[in-house]
């Protein structure tokens, strides 16, 4: 019976689901980091778009998304991560927040 649990346990952290939570987290991470971006564009590279960072006050974009991987940086205060992380820093919620958010666009 415990092999049977650490079985499930392991199935739903390879499916990115938390075990008894209900939680989704691969879903939640392909939420598109272009819906929670609420500054100016700045410019756009190839498979890159810049802004202005919304987690701090500054006059130029170094606000990077990578928008293939879904995966922002910012290279003024050192921050990175993926559209969890970005949520989390912007509203002020722990994980568990974050994901139950992003996981039903």
């Amino acid at each position: 019976e415990g092999e049977i649990r650490r079985f499930d346990w392991l199935r739903n952290k390879a499916l990115g689901r938390v075990n008894g939570e209900g939680l989704d987290i691969t879903k939640a991470k392909g939420f598109p980091i272009g819906d929670l971006i609420t500054t100016e564009k700045t410019g756009k590279g190839t498979g890159r778009v810049f802004y202005k960072c919304m987690l701090h006050n500054e006059n130029h974009g170094s606000f990077v998304w990578y928008v293939e991987k879904n995966v922002w940086r910012c290279f003024g205060c050192g921050k990175f991560g993926d559209a969890i992380d970005l949520y989390k820093e912007i509203q002020g919620v722990d994980f568990k927040e974050s994901v139950k958010y992003l996981q039903n666009y």
